[in-house]
């Protein structure tokens, strides 16, 4: 559910960041809390890379960004998001701040 699209994202380190705190957030919830001798407490997060053997959530949406683009690479020219991907807008841009009007 977290990595829904995540094959059109732009990963800037920010993004990277917020992905792997929901993604703590998360895994917190379902493992829940361990009791030890004293009581209760919340497990860190060696405990929890090691629970799910280390599949992180960053490297699966960049490898299903590879993925979409050797799925894009392979469409037919004439599918919308082909041509899309390929366009090069025609003209320059003039410089600086628009006029006002």
């Amino acid at each position: 559910m977290v990595t829904y699209g995540a094959e059109t994202w732009t990963l800037t380190e920010r993004n990277m960041n917020y992905l792997m705190i929901i993604t703590r957030r998360i895994l917190t919830k379902i493992f829940g809390p361990v009791q030890e001798r004293a009581g209760w407490k919340i497990r860190t997060n060696l405990e929890l890379n090691k629970l799910i053997g280390g599949n992180y959530t960053v490297k699966f949406v960049k490898t299903q960004r590879l993925k979409w683009w050797g799925l894009l690479l392979r469409m037919e020219s004439y599918r919308m998001v082909k041509r899309i991907s390929e366009y090069s807008p025609m003209g320059k841009r003039s410089r600086g701040h628009p006029r006002n009007r």
